[in-house]
Parts: structure tokens; C-alpha cells; sequence
């Protein structure tokens, strides 16, 4: 392929000079079982309208096009391959949804593995729907295939296929400096497919017949998370709920009672010693937290994309002069005053583009301003539960989110469980879960279960200060 970036710099540079598919070296036998599994997913895949990314020789898009009757257009990095489209695959000149399905087959190794998200961003951008993509997974396994007469007829497959393999460890070994990574070399299966799955449903994945090197994920892309869609979510729940919003959503049940202490015991830690002149507090709802946030400053506006929750704020706190209220979206926003702090409570899992809000966040703040987050954990044990609801489909791991705040220039000063639970529609996992969750508070996160912490965590806060 043909897409890199230096280390050291961020322009891109053509990797692969198209000379390099003319070697007879690059003809292999495993390179054209590789194109007959390229061309039979897209074939198969019902799509008349396709985007390929890195032809290589060109044979497999001269057999989807002559052959096969699909249109397909084709995006390198360079001109000498004579693609339609002359672009990076981590920022592609397309319009939002301009293909039925887009294709990336041994390519995105070239870039560094933190342009990986990058590049599966921009794929779920200009895709209406399906993405295939084929990666190098450095393993050595052992193949067996049966064929027989009539297998087709009684199986309705070509042959039986079995695989044995296991990653590649060899000292001193080093894998082709075309690539920046392979799956199991840099990085795991395990971690390639959670940073697959921010964007995507991951709807087949397999090894290559006789090239297990070549590991091949379909994927169906979720649907964007948008301010609007939660805007208009809780607008209507609301006309449609004339009860307390905060009574029904946190004290309903004994297991939403216990998630509410949770998350108000760490929003106390985080506020502790704070005493700021300005504070912005990013989706309040109807002000159910605003309550622990007062106490700790001079003045506070309250942002939220929804008039009917900023109602019910105004109803809760009716004369306070201290509160000042914004009917908009935190991408919209804009103050000519900054913040000494910020705060977003179990709302920045609905916010799309989270990079752009972070750096918001970061701008409006004040040099030495506090940042306070408190977001749901995609890897909790029910998250399938919850991500199947449009609204939470945004979650963001702890890796990615410390990660995030890094590189926009915060200095992460706390992580800890926000809400941490077992069982907690029992009386014993909520006395179990709160001892546990009050010494990982206590200890400021020294003291916790490795390995399991994770799993039972439904929610972090993260305090971050601006350099």
C-alpha cells in the first residue's frame, strides 16, 4: 500500500513506489488466494457503488469493474497509479456517505496505530453503511482442508476447513518496515478490535484459506451519536413526564439510589478545595448535580441543548442570581469570559466529534482551570445492554479518554470509578459494592481489584487541570 506518515511528521508521504507490484516477488500464491477473497466479499456483499482504497497492481478493481459490472472508485496516495481520487485515507475529499461500501485491504498497517482511529473515522464518514478491511496478523498455524465429491451439494461449501494457530514469537524477529504494526506484533487482536468497534458492528471476521497471515473483519458502521438526537430524546421525554426528573431517574429503585451516592461522593472528592469566580457546567439537565457544584463558585451558566431540561433547572433553582442559563450545544457555544471551571456530568458520551469538544473545553478554560468529567464505560459488564439504545452508543474507554485529554494538553490529575457495582439489585452487592467503591475513593484509586474493576465499572470521572 501506499499510505505513511513520518513518525516526526505529519504530511503524508508515498510509502510503496508503484514500481514495487512489477517484482515478481510481489506475485506470490498467498497474494492471489488474498484477491480472490477481496473480490468474492465485495461481490457478495450487494453493494453497486463501491470506494477502494490502495489498488496494489490493480487486478482486483479491473475484475470488479470488466468482470463483475460493479462501479468502483479508486483513492491512492499516489498519482503514479492513476486513481480517481488522490488522497490520504485519514482525510479523504468525499462528501458524508458517497459510497455504498468502502474498502481498505492491507493498508491501514502503514500508518502509526494511533492514526488507526483516524483513518476508521473517515471510513465511517463516506460509507452509507459496510466497510471491509484486511489486516496482518503475524501468526503460524496449521491448515488442513478436506474436498470430496458432491461437498457442494450436501454442504453447500466449496470444502472443509480446519486452522490451528497461534501468534508468532520469534527473537530478534522484524516484520516488514513497510508496516508500522501487525495484529500480535505492536498491538493485539483484542485491542485492533475494540478501537474497530467505537466505529462499527463488526459482522464477520476470518482468516484467509491457506493465508492466515491475512485476517479479513466486515463491518456494518453504527449509527452517529448527535446532539441533536439527544436533544430531541429528551425533549419529548420530558413534555411526555411531567414528574421529577431527577426523583424518577435516580431514586426509583434502591439500584439507582446507590448509583446516585456513587457518583455524588466522587463529585464532592473532585470539587474539594475548588473555589472558582466562573463555572460552566455542560449538560445539567435539570440541575441535578448543579446543587454539589454551587457551593464552589462566585457564578455558574448552566449549557444545555435542552430547552425542556433547562426549564426544569430553572424551576429547581427559581431566584438564584448566580446562575446564569444557555439554551445551545457546547460546539455552538462561545464566551467571551473564560472558566476557572468546567464540568459535564454523564453527558460526554453524546457528543460526536469528542476531540473537538475537548479542545473546546480546553479553550474556554482559564490557565490552571479544572476540568471535571463523569462518563459511561463502554467495557462494563452491561454496556451491550446499554449501547443498544442510540443515545449511549458514544462511550468512551479509559485508555482513550486519559489518552485524549493528554494530547489536548490536560494534565490528568484523578481516574477513578465513578459508579463501581455487583448485583446491586441486592442488598448484600450493594453493601459488597460500596465498601469497595469507598476504599478505591479513599485511596484515590491505589486500592482496587485488577482485572475486575473494569468490568463493574459503569461510569468514571476524570479531573483534569489545563497546563
Amino acid at each position: 500500500m501506499n499510505d505513511m506518515t513520518d513518525a516526526n511528521d505529519t504530511r503524508s508521504k508515498i510509502q510503496v513506489k508503484h514500481d514495487y507490484y512489477r517484482q515478481p516477488k510481489y506475485s506470490t500464491v498467498e497474494r492471489f488466494i488474498s484477491y480472490q477473497h477481496q473480490i468474492v466479499t465485495l461481490r457478495d456483499a450487494g453493494v453497486k457503488n463501491i470506494l477502494l482504497v490502495g489498488p496494489g497492481d490493480g487486478l482486483v478493481p479491473y475484475y470488479l469493474k470488466e468482470v463483475l459490472g460493479i462501479n468502483v472508485t479508486i483513492c491512492d496516495i499516489d498519482p503514479d497509479l492513476k486513481p480517481d481520487i488522490v488522497a490520504d485515507v485519514r482525510n479523504m475529499p468525499c462528501e458524508d456517505e458517497s459510497f455504498d461500501a468502502v474498502a481498505v485491504f492491507e493498508v491501514l498497517e502503514h500508518l502509526p496505530f494511533e492514526d488507526f482511529p483516524v483513518a476508521l473515522k473517515e471510513l465511517s464518514r463516506i460509507s452509507k453503511g459496510k466497510v471491509f478491511i484486511s489486516l496482518p496478523y503475524r501468526n503460524v498455524a496449521f491448515e488442513v482442508l478436506i474436498k470430496f465429491p458432491y461437498i457442494r451439494t450436501l454442504l453447500k461449501r466449496p470444502w472443509i476447513h480446519f486452522i490451528i494457530k497461534k501468534p508468532i514469537k520469534f527473537l530478534g524477529f522484524e516484520f516488514s518496515q513497510q508496516h508500522y504494526w501487525e495484529i500480535d506484533t505492536v498491538t493485539t487482536k483484542k485491542v485492533v478490535e475494540g478501537v474497530v468497534s467505537k466505529f462499527f458492528n463488526i459482522t464477520k471476521r476470518r482468516h484467509v484459506v491457506f493465508d492466515p497471515y491475512r485476517y479479513f473483519i466486515d463491518l456494518e458502521k453504527k449509527p452517529n451519536v448527535e446532539n441533536e438526537f439527544a436533544e430531541e430524546y429528551y425533549n419529548d421525554f420530558l413534555r411526555n413526564n411531567p414528574e421529577d426528573y431527577k426523583t424518577a431517574r435516580w431514586f426509583s429503585s434502591k439500584p439507582r439510589e446507590f448509583d446516585y451516592h456513587q457518583t455524588k461522593k466522587v463529585i464532592e472528592r473532585a470539587l474539594r478545595g475548588v473555589q472558582a469566580r466562573q463555572t460552566l457546567e455542560i449538560g445539567p439537565g435539570d440541575a441535578v448535580w448543579t446543587d454539589l457544584i454551587i457551593p464552589h463558585t462566585e457564578k455558574i451558566t448552566l449549557l444545555d441543548q435542552s430547552e425542556e431540561m433547562l426549564k426544569r433547572a430553572k424551576k429547581r433553582f427559581p431566584e438564584n442570581n448566580k446562575i446564569s442559563y444557555v439554551h445551545s450545544d457546547i460546539e455552538r457555544f462561545s464566551s467571551d469570559a473564560k472558566f476557572d471551571l468546567i464540568c459535564g456530568i454523564r453527558c460526554f458520551e453524546y457528543f460526536e466529534d469528542k476531540p473537538a469538544v475537548v479542545k473546546k473545553f480546553y479553550d474556554l478554560l482559564n490557565d490552571g482551570g479544572k476540568l471535571v468529567i463523569v462518563t459511561k464505560n463502554p467495557e462494563h459488564s452491561r454496556t451491550k445492554e446499554t449501547q443498544k439504545k442510540d443515545l449511549h452508543k458514544g462511550q468512551i474507554s479509559k485508555e482513550e479518554m486519559i489518552s485524549l485529554l493528554k494530547q489536548t494538553g490536560f494534565k490528568v490529575e484523578t481516574n477513578l470509578s465513578a459508579v463501581s457495582r455487583i448485583k446491586t439489585k441486592y442488598a448484600l452487592g450493594r453493601t459488597v459494592s460500596k465498601l469497595l467503591h469507598n476504599i478505591h475513593v479513599a485511596t484515590n484509586g491505589v486500592i482496587t481489584l485488577p482485572f475486575i474493576n473494569n468490568a463493574f465499572t459503569e461510569s468514571y470521572i476524570y479531573v483534569a487541570r489545563k497546563k
